[in-house]
């Protein structure tokens, strides 16, 4: 999970090879994938300043990020 994360967190990668410069974007898989067609898809950070210590539980965290789209994982700062 946490490469996963890692991986679609980063909006572009660049391969090099033979002294030419490759961009690369990694995508969530999906079977009606279009390469001329932009991804409607994208990972947010979310941040919740000054939230209670009784929410501090991954499920409370979850819920409310729910809110927003479906949550992967509870970073740490």
């Amino acid at each position: 999970m946490e490469d996963y994360v890692t991986l679609l967190s980063k909006p572009q990668f660049y391969i090099t090879h033979n002294h030419w410069t490759y961009p690369m974007r990694t995508l969530k898989w999906d079977p009606l994938f279009d390469p001329e067609e932009e991804t409607s898809i994208a990972i947010a950070w979310i941040s919740f300043p000054s939230l209670p210590p009784n929410f501090f539980g991954k499920e409370a965290i979850f819920s409310m990020a729910a809110a927003v789209g479906k949550p992967l994982q509870v970073g740490k700062l």
